[in-house]
């Protein structure tokens, strides 16, 4: 009793504050009516209209009509038509949570604006029957339910131009079956509609033929877990704008299929697009894929091909490899940065569209900003960029693998940057990029697999990394217009054939390590027979390491086996040559040996073919006759020794075999009987410095020989 006491009193206070604006009509809040009474046992209000179903102590109730409780105009008609919060009758506060019924009369076509409040659950049936005149509806968020044909009556003749569903991230049902199959929205002559929340219940009526597929113009979609289904607005030929808010969870296949007048579609984050969701809309000029996207589906944008620039948000986990086919205008593309891969789905392979990319036919730049993961499958086209028409690539830190056939037969790709923290490009990842220019590889990388940069021809420039490690089978073949080639010291193993058809590579430098570069693969049989016999321009090589070839019957399987240098330089850490490691380099005429210690010949092969008589040999600096004691190297007549030594010289060791004997003392003798000369042992032969060589010189070797 104390609390339905208080309530009375609580609503009593609201009721005189309430009589002070009744004619003022707010759009929301409480109404006193006077003419309404109760029933002896509290279950019904009752008047003129009929019966109104409550509970006790501020019931939820049901609102049959209103005919006596909202204003008319000087004409007597009826303007507005407000559902308030509150009914107030005899002090009592009744909570309006429903409509039901023709809420409106007989006279409802005179009705302009309606108003329901926002606490309001549910419209029943026919609720706003014949409601002809209303150019504008929101139906609260607060509502769950309306019945199938709560817009009974609002046909073509209607003047509702604009119908709004306020967001909710809980889905409004549909009571009852729908008329012919159609939604309860179908038939309304609608310009602009937002939708901010899902139809569920009787949600899938078709919209085709009816009078809002002709009319629709405008649409906004929001809400939190918003579902567009599929097919809704499918063939509406004056749809022009479409925005979704953020939260909206998919668009249903085919959902805007076939819109012919669609210029802009706006998502600031749709979880799901659907196949053929936007697909023959070739109007659109304005797309814009927010961030929160995370999957978009087979030809979702078929023929979408009035777009100049495209971004694929970092939300996005996968799409399929079909989305863009026909997508013709598209010039920039870019793949937003983020760390987790972008996985591509379903295979291209004798569709239309054989990669993401291949039928943007006016692309010219493209940003790659995270790893691409294609869907394992046995086509080679089921990768984003496969046969692209890109001009420009440039590829993000974020991204740490190129995989294969990524960009193979991009035949218009003229320049690529690759990112710093790129590791490994994968097999046939630039295959047959004939107007590719240049290359520089990043430090980072360590992998270069088969074919990746093959039948690049176009390519001047090539430079690779200080951390790559691995260059595998056929790397650069046919990269004929390099002139320069840099083999880091980071590289552990080369494939023989990396290089075949590299003819222009007239300078090739084997970086200074102590590590042994090892070769791999036999060359018999394959295009290179070694690792620089393809170079045909080759003049001028630098090998600062030691070269080991893998094990194999082949004598062709070493770095220059019958190669066309015609200069050899070897380099401080070279100590030891392999077989036919300089087999058949006839055109040989310099070498340039820089190691005081005469690197180990493996047997008599090493310079097989080279011509010793007429070859120049430059030696360290007292080396010569080191040189001229070594096997292999003793067959080179033409000796000089003028090349730098670092080594530390020891008084009287003349002849630079590091020990002070009776054959520094011949050495001496020789060159006072001119038998040899001074440029045989450089600055050596005059032991005592007086800057000439003589006896005294001898004697000063004898003394050291004899210990004083």
């Amino acid at each position: 009793m104390k609390q339905k006491y208080l309530l009375t009193v609580i609503c009593m206070m609201v009721a005189v504050a309430a009589k002070a604006y009744v004619t003022n009509w707010p759009l929301y809040g409480d109404v006193v009516v006077e003419d309404f009474y109760l029933a002896d046992d509290n279950t019904t209000i009752t008047n003129e209209t009929g019966a109104y179903y409550h509970y006790q102590y501020c019931p939820l109730l049901q609102i049959a009509a209103l005919r006596s409780i909202y204003p008319s105009n000087a004409s007597g008609e009826r303007d507005f038509v407000l559902v308030p919060t509150y009914i107030i009758v005899e002090g009592v506060a009744y909570h309006v949570v429903g409509v039901s019924g023709q809420l409106l009369g007989d006279d409802a076509n005179t009705i302009k604006n309606i108003y329901l409040n926002n606490e309001l659950e549910f419209l029943g049936t026919r609720a706003l029957y014949n409601a002809t005149a209303v150019q504008s509806l929101t139906i609260p968020a607060s509502v769950k339910s309306i019945s199938y044909d709560v817009f009974n009556g609002l046909g073509t003749s209607s003047a509702i131009r604009t119908l709004t569903f306020e967001d909710s991230n809980e889905p409004l049902t549909i009571d009852g079956a729908y008329s012919n199959g159609r939604m309860i929205i179908a038939n309304l002559p609608l310009h602009t509609l937002h939708l901010g929340r899902t139809f569920a219940g009787n949600s899938y009526g078709t919209t085709s033929g009816s009078t809002l597929q002709q009319t629709l113009v405008n649409l906004t979609v929001g809400g939190e877990g918003t579902e567009v289904n599929p097919s809704m607005f499918k063939e509406f030929p004056n749809l022009t704008n479409v925005t979704f808010n953020a939260g909206v969870a998919s668009i249903g296949a085919n959902a805007f299929e076939k819109c012919p007048k669609l210029t802009s579609v706006t998502m600031s984050a749709v979880a799901r697009i659907g196949d053929y969701a936007f697909s023959s809309d070739s109007l659109i000029t304005t797309l814009s894929i927010g961030e929160g996207v995370r999957y978009i589906g087979d030809y979702a944008f078929y023929d979408v091909k009035q777009i100049p620039s495209l971004t694929l948000p970092a939300s996005l986990d996968s799409v399929h490899v079909r989305a863009f086919v026909g997508m013709t205008g598209v010039q920039s593309l870019t793949i937003a940065d983020t760390d987790r891969p972008l996985k591509l789905f379903g295979s291209g392979d004798g569709f239309y569209g054989s990669s993401l990319a291949s039928h943007m036919t006016a692309l010219d730049n493209a940003y790659v900003g995270r790893n691409i993961t294609p869907t394992p499958h046995d086509y080679r086209k089921n990768t984003a960029f496969y046969e692209a028409h890109l001009k420009r690539l440039t590829v993000g830190d974020h991204v740490t693998a190129i995989g294969a056939n990524d960009f193979y037969g991009c035949q218009q790709l003229e320049q690529v940057q690759l990112g710093s923290n790129l590791s490994s490009i994968g097999e046939k990842a630039f295959f047959g990029n004939t107007s590719l220019r240049a290359i520089t590889i990043p430090d980072r990388v360590t992998t270069i697999s088969s074919k990746a940069f093959s039948g690049d021809s176009a390519m001047t420039t090539l430079n690779l990394g200080a951390g790559v490690r691995y260059i595998y089978d056929y790397a650069f073949n046919g990269c004929k217009r390099v002139t320069s080639l840099t083999l880091p010291a980071s590289l552990d193993s080369v494939h023989m054939c990396a290089f075949a058809g590299m003819t222009g590579v007239q300078s090739l430098t084997i970086a200074d390590t102590d590590r042994p570069l090892k070769l791999f693969g036999s060359g018999d049989g394959f295009y290179g027979s070694s690792l620089a016999s393809h170079m045909t321009a080759l003049d001028n090589v630098y090998v600062g390491r030691n070269i080991t070839p893998t094990p194999h019957d082949y004598r062709k399987n070493t770095a220059f086996y019958e190669a066309t240098m015609t200069q050899l330089t070897l380099g401080k850490m070279v100590n030891k040559l392999s077989a036919n490691e300089f087999y058949g380099c006839s055109s040989l005429a310099l070498i340039n040996a820089l190691n005081p210690t005469p690197p180990v010949c493996a047997d008599a092969t090493a310079f097989s073919g080279v011509d010793k008589t007429a070859c120049a040999l430059h030696v360290p600096i007292g080396c010569k006759g080191t040189y001229q004691a070594a096997p292999v190297w003793d067959e080179f007549f033409n000796v000089t020794a003028d090349l730098p030594n670092d080594n530390p010289v020891t008084p009287g060791d003349v002849d630079g075999d590091n020990k002070v004997d009776v054959s520094d003392v011949n050495a001496v003798i020789n060159i006072i009987l001119k038998t040899k000369t001074t440029e045989d042992y450089p600055n050596y032969a005059d032991v005592n410095g007086d800057g000439k060589v003589d006896v005294a010189d001898v004697n000063a070797i004898i003394n050291m020989i004899l210990g004083q």
